[in-house]
């Protein structure tokens, strides 16, 4: 009866690739980064234009 039992094997699986990223960007960023750049060049700009360097 021995005989008449099929062994299987594990299927073995290839290692994933890293996910890349949308944007191209290094996938270790926090998805909050590009906003709060965005918010500190607009803080930037404010500052800049009550300083008086841009604008009048």
């Amino acid at each position: 009866m021995a005989d008449n039992v099929i062994k299987f094997r594990k299927i073995e699986k290839k290692p994933e690739e890293p996910k890349k990223t949308p944007g191209g960007g290094p996938p270790n960023w926090p998805s909050w980064l590009p906003f709060a750049v965005l918010v500190a060049i607009a803080v930037a700009i404010v500052l800049a234009q009550q300083s008086g360097l841009i604008g009048g």
